[in-house]
């Protein structure tokens, strides 16, 4: 079939079963021509084949697929057609077009700020996603990565999707939200936090070290302190931090039904190793897709409720009339006042924490930065040349008052460097150069006031810090007092092994492939920056 842009910008699919060429929006990127979106579209492929393989029954959506015609003739032995021959004719029957999600010019330029960021911090790949938070639908989509001769380009493997990694510090939302929903703490729990913890035979630390601090929940999130966030976790037990990553959706494809899909990895508590509840906590240990990471995000935009991802929007009949697809059926994750308990802290990540980087002037941006050491296809964190890989990630959504938009970027081996490599250096700019690009081409105003300060009788001026109004320059980030991460160091944890065989102690991991091993004793099983 042929794949066209109708007038609002949205892209239309024709599809037909036998064709097997197809005409994609045609664009410049680097000076080359490539297709816009093309790796989501199937441009690689030689035929798209049936639509719900692609979209999935769960969007409920009926696609009517077209039907081709034929004509028979009698012909002689030359080829010639045989006038007063036999002859058969049956007309084609138009199928129905299917207009998707994806916003034309965000994809775009989606794509255009994941290459620049990536070519900038010198990174092998990277992915971003955006969607709508409140209906699921994905507005772009894209994965880059860095060619043999440099430049950096489209792929058409959908990363977001097919690929699983170890996020890091942005799930310690689920342990601090699980927590909050127990009853186990509020964001004002005191702890006191050291800048280190002992775990079974291992020791996990902070990113930069620091005397014994009195930090609350909201600060230990905002700073992403691993051994706060591991001291959260042992009060909401090892049971409850399991539940709390099935509750958000781990372990789970998500219901896109998209080809490939992966579906991530949480270990069941019977399955977990001594350091476990350690690593866990923080993000390690488990392994997610960049689309469960952003959905789990809007869980806490939607004030409690998971909203299914889609790609479609509707369909235009033959006659032009548009159906829309229903709305997504939502369930219930957390509750609406923990929910908004963690959108109020997840501003003070933006504010006063690791990801100062993502600010938006104007705006109040909410988010988590998270920094993981890269699995190898051997099982450890370093290659065969002995060095350490990392994957960055800042994920959150804007304006936190009233959400609008969506976004995660990954950062795949940035490196290092003056650059650096953490997801508040690396990968939180890229967000808010995307989140700047959508809410002004989005027409979207900064909100006047802030329900949910009102709803958790907070004053505007603690839940929307005047700092975040202020213009910060996108490239650099820092925090405030003594006791913090140094500038986008995201809690960053060295964790070491002492008197450890390479069974137990080692954790598990699971790399590229999929596969569930032990990792090395003398490896670390994961920082949580």
């Amino acid at each position: 079939g042929d794949i066209t842009c109708d007038s609002d910008g949205k892209i239309d699919q024709f599809i037909d079963r036998r064709d097997v060429k197809r005409t994609l929006p045609l664009h410049k990127f680097n000076g080359e021509p490539y297709y816009l979106g093309a790796f989501l579209l199937g441009a690689y492929q030689e035929i798209l084949g049936d639509m719900h393989n692609l979209f999935g029954d769960t969007n409920a959506v009926h696609v009517a697929l077209a039907e081709n015609g034929e004509v028979v003739l009698e012909t002689s032995i030359d080829g010639k057609t045989i006038p007063s021959g036999a002859q058969r004719e049956r007309a084609a029957v138009p199928g129905d077009d299917v207009v998707l999600t994806l916003d034309r010019s965000l994809q775009y330029e989606v794509e255009r700020i994941l290459s620049d960021q990536v070519a900038s911090v010198g990174a092998e790949g990277g992915t971003a996603v955006v969607s709508d938070p409140a209906t699921g639908e994905i507005l772009a989509m894209t994965s880059v990565t860095a060619s043999d001769d440099g430049d950096v380009v489209p792929i058409a493997d959908n990363r977001a999707v097919t690929s699983v990694y170890e996020p890091g510090s942005v799930m310690k939302i689920i342990t601090v939200a699980g927590a909050l929903e127990a009853g186990v703490v509020d964001p004002d729990t005191r702890f006191n936090v050291p800048d280190a913890i002992t775990i079974a035979d291992k020791t996990f630390t902070e990113h930069d070290p620091h005397g014994t601090v009195s930090w609350t929940v909201d600060e230990i999130l905002a700073h992403s302190s691993n051994v706060g966030t591991i001291k959260i976790g042992k009060e909401l037990g090892r049971e409850g931090i399991e539940d709390s990553y099935r509750r958000f959706g781990f372990g789970a494809r998500t219901p896109l039904e998209y080809p490939n899909q992966q579906a991530g990895y949480v270990p069941p508590v019977e399955d977990w190793w001594s350091t476990s509840v350690g690593t866990i906590p923080i993000g390690h240990g488990v392994s997610a897709t960049p689309l469960q990471v952003l959905m789990a995000y809007n869980v806490i935009a939607n004030r409690g409720t998971y909203v299914p991802p889609t790609l479609v929007r509707g369909t235009v009949d033959p006659s032009g009339e548009r159906r829309l697809a229903p709305p997504a059926e939502g369930r219930r994750v957390v509750s609406e006042r923990t929910a908004d308990e963690m959108n109020v802290m997840l501003r003070d990540v933006v504010e006063t924490g690791t990801g100062q980087a993502a600010a938006v002037r104007g705006y109040t941006p909410a988010g988590k930065t998270g920094t993981a050491r890269k699995v190898q296809p051997s099982g450890g964190y370093t290659n065969e040349n002995g060095v350490t890989e990392y994957v960055s990630t800042f994920v959150g959504f804007v304006p936190a008052e009233d959400p609008v938009y969506s976004i995660i970027v990954v950062i795949d081996e940035p490196a290092g460097g003056k650059g650096g490599y953490t997801g508040g250096m690396v990968a939180a700019p890229a967000f808010a150069r995307i989140a700047e690009f959508a809410l002004r081409t989005g027409e979207v105003p900064p909100p006047r006031t802030d329900a949910v300060a009102a709803r958790l009788g907070l004053d505007d001026d603690v839940a929307r810090p005047d700092a975040i109004l202020t213009e910060q320059d996108p490239d650099t980030s820092s925090t405030s007092g003594s006791a913090a991460p140094s500038s986008g160091a995201d809690g960053a944890t060295s964790e070491t092994a002492s008197g450890a065989d390479d069974g137990d102690a080692g954790d598990t991991v699971v790399t590229p492939d999929g596969k569930v091993r032990a990792a090395p004793a003398t490896a670390a099983s994961g920082p949580g920056r």
